[in-house]
């Protein structure tokens, strides 16, 4: 969550927008920018904040977070052109084989805590967005709204997107109960249990919910169904 929440905001407002230090750049309008970034400040403060409040993370946890999502930040404005490129020409075996072997190969430590299962969520994710990506493009489907796509529109997708993918990783985790530990995230870290059915678990709600449910399924709806 603090990952996303200092990276995901401001890499779409700078593809949007330019950055804020030059507002002749902004397409948008000088006002609309700085009012955006704002919002994305707000929320890049109140979701670490709220994930300290509900104890289901510690400071440390947080801070690696934020770190981390500030690194992927900078890499991507820098190179996001060079990485678009590559991975718009990767097979989905690469994706899914590359994604695998992350978390194959990422560090368990001991005593156990929540690290492990937050880097399984992302990397899934991750791998699922190229994928639905990858068959979207292959479909014809765009992923992205159109530059002359009206605001109501935009809002429009968004709640609908969220009708879908929440819905759908539910699903998955429903149907995913039988993999899972009887312990799962608790205040007590000594109680806590993550084994390889709670990995496949994840791996799958993330993935295919929430990853190809943004890149695909929502498209699909999108297009094919609301014709928006």
């Amino acid at each position: 969550h603090s990952c996303n929440a200092v990276s995901l905001p401001f890499a779409v407002l700078r593809t949007a927008y330019g950055s804020i230090i030059n507002p002749s750049v902004m397409e948008g309008g000088v006002k609309g920018a700085v009012a955006a970034y704002m919002v994305a400040f707000l929320y890049a403060t109140l979701v670490p904040m709220s994930r300290l409040v509900l104890g289901v993370h510690s400071a440390a946890d947080v801070h690696a977070g934020m770190l981390y999502g500030v690194i992927g930040l900078r890499l991507w404005l820098s190179y996001h052109t060079e990485i678009g490129k590559y991975m718009d020409e990767a097979s989905l075996f690469f994706i899914i084989a590359g994604s695998l072997a992350m978390v194959a190969c990422h560090p368990r430590v001991k005593p156990l805590n929540y690290t492990f299962e937050e880097s399984v969520c992302i990397i899934s994710y991750t791998m699922g967005f190229l994928i639905g990506g990858y068959w979207s493009k292959s479909f014809g489907l765009n992923t992205l709204c159109d530059e002359e796509t009206g605001m109501m529109i935009r809002l429009v997708r968004i709640i609908v997107g969220y009708a879908i993918v929440l819905p759908a990783k539910a699903m998955i985790k429903e149907l995913t109960g039988f993999m899972r530990s009887d312990i799962g995230k608790s205040k007590n870290i000594d109680e806590y249990k993550f084994g390889f059915g709670d990995c496949v678990s994840r791996i799958l709600q993330y993935g295919i919910g929430y990853g190809v449910g943004c890149t695909l399924f929502a498209p699909v709806v999108f297009e094919k169904v609301l014709g928006i």
